[in-house]
């Protein structure tokens, strides 16, 4: 007959829980159409207490096996729902079902990031340019989904004459729009002050960042901020604190391509640039 099982993680209140599965094979009949509706067949379902109630994190079945999942707060729940019988998973020669590792923790699993973690403050790592002038920088529990209601900083403190440059290599974060609070979107904002700033650059869903960001100051604080309804798998990124002057000239770029100019045009472009040389030199 069709069973349910309940798995319950329940950690200390500071403790989360992290979960990651090293093996999944749910079994299918041949006549189902697993990757259509996994409440048909065999299934294993996850939520995480967001406040007083359980919030369903998503429903697996068959062989696509779930990313690695963390809670923000001290309980996880897995449900293992079967709609086939015993002897039916035990007659088939496949391994069925599931295996995983789990983990009570009270830091975020962030330690190879290398960044000072700021006790006072829940999810808040600080990167200063006298220990490391680059290194990464990436959600938590990535390459897995991000815990909700999460609200983590990033900052960066360089010398006066030091600005912070940041590259996304990967970018999925949940939202729609602008990515403000209207439309319930998870996001990431930039901001080159400590108190508010006006001219912040929120990124989420399709806005994403285009090219590198570049900070105004030493100063660079980067929000990374979650809801209570949508996951997705985070971001990972290089930084790096570069000099003011270094920075102005990677901003402004001369691209002329030589075999566009007639041979007068090309002619200028070299004695105006020579000239420029000898210029910079007394």
């Amino acid at each position: 007959m069709p069973t349910k099982c309940q798995v319950v993680f329940q950690g200390y209140p500071n403790e989360r829980i992290s979960i990651r599965f090293t093996h999944f094979n749910l079994y299918v009949p041949d006549n189902k159409n697993a990757t259509k509706r996994c409440t048909e067949v065999d299934n294993l379902s996850a939520d995480v207490r967001v406040g007083s109630r359980l919030s369903r994190i998503d429903v697996w079945c068959g062989i696509r096996t779930p990313p690695n999942l963390m809670s923000s707060s001290n309980l996880l729940q897995l449900e293992y729902n079967t709609k086939s019988s015993k002897v039916i998973r035990e007659s088939t020669r496949e391994d069925i079902g599931f295996r995983l590792d789990y983990k009570f923790h009270t830091d975020w699993n962030m330690s190879n990031m290398k960044a000072k973690v700021d006790k006072k403050k829940e999810c808040r790592f600080a990167f200063n340019s006298s220990e490391h002038t680059s290194g990464k920088l990436w959600s938590a529990n990535y390459p897995g989904l991000y815990p909700r209601n999460l609200y983590c900083e990033y900052i960066f403190h360089g010398r006066n004459d030091q600005v912070v440059h940041i590259h996304f290599e990967y970018f999925d974060i949940e939202g729609f729009n602008q990515c403000d609070e209207t439309t319930q979107s998870d996001f990431i904002l930039f901001s080159n002050y400590q108190t508010h700033d006006r001219t912040n650059r929120r990124f989420c869903g399709k806005t994403t960042p285009k090219g590198p960001i570049l900070s105004e100051s030493n100063y660079f604080r980067m929000i990374f901020s979650t809801n209570d309804i949508f996951d997705a798998t985070g971001f990972y990124a290089h930084y790096q604190f570069i000099t003011q002057e270094k920075s102005q000239i990677s901003r402004v770029k001369l691209t002329i391509s030589s075999s566009q100019l007639p041979s007068s045009s090309l002619f200028f472009v070299i004695f105006f640039s020579f000239l420029l040389a000898l210029l910079s030199i007394f």
